[in-house]
């Protein structure tokens, strides 16, 4: 908590106190009650702001209600300090990820085009797709079956 000075300037008391990079001196000036706030890192500028005040509670009150709007700007400002890096850092994974996924990209159709050459598609240059075993029917001594009926008989009924 900060330190509270009281002066006496011609006649009048003043009660100081400096909080965060503000001076706030507090009077009574005739009936009403002056706060006088000035930011110390404006150097020897006279930037300030006067606030008048009917009584203390009044002034009390004011300053409570300044507390949680501090309070709220600091929650403010914590959670920007930690969202403007992370923005930062998901654009710059982003764009890795992007980058790594072209890089795939462009070896998958290399690597293609590889295996294309040793294995060429059916119908091109003589390859075969896939070997089919034959099947033979045992031919009953009643009726002979020539290979022809073979085929065709398995191409209108499938077996087993």
């Amino acid at each position: 908590m900060p330190a509270i000075e009281q002066q006496i300037i011609e006649g009048t008391t003043y009660f100081t106190t400096v909080s965060r990079g503000t001076r706030y001196s507090l009077r009574q000036h005739n009936s009403q009650w002056e706060l006088y706030s000035k930011r110390l890192a404006l150097g020897s500028s006279s930037i300030g702001s006067f606030r008048f005040f009917d009584t203390l509670e009044q002034l009390e009150a004011e300053v409570k209600a300044f507390a949680g709007i501090a309070s709220a700007l600091l929650a403010t400002v914590a959670g920007l300090v930690v969202a403007i890096p992370a923005l930062f850092i998901y654009s710059y994974l982003n764009s890795r990820a992007k980058d790594v996924l072209s890089t795939m990209t462009v070896f998958i159709d290399e690597f293609v085009a590889k295996v294309a050459e040793f294995y060429p598609p059916v119908g091109e240059g003589g390859a075969v797709a896939a070997v089919v075993p034959s099947v033979t029917v045992p031919a009953s001594p009643a009726s002979p079956v020539s290979p022809e009926e073979v085929v065709t008989a398995s191409k209108e009924e499938p077996i087993g």
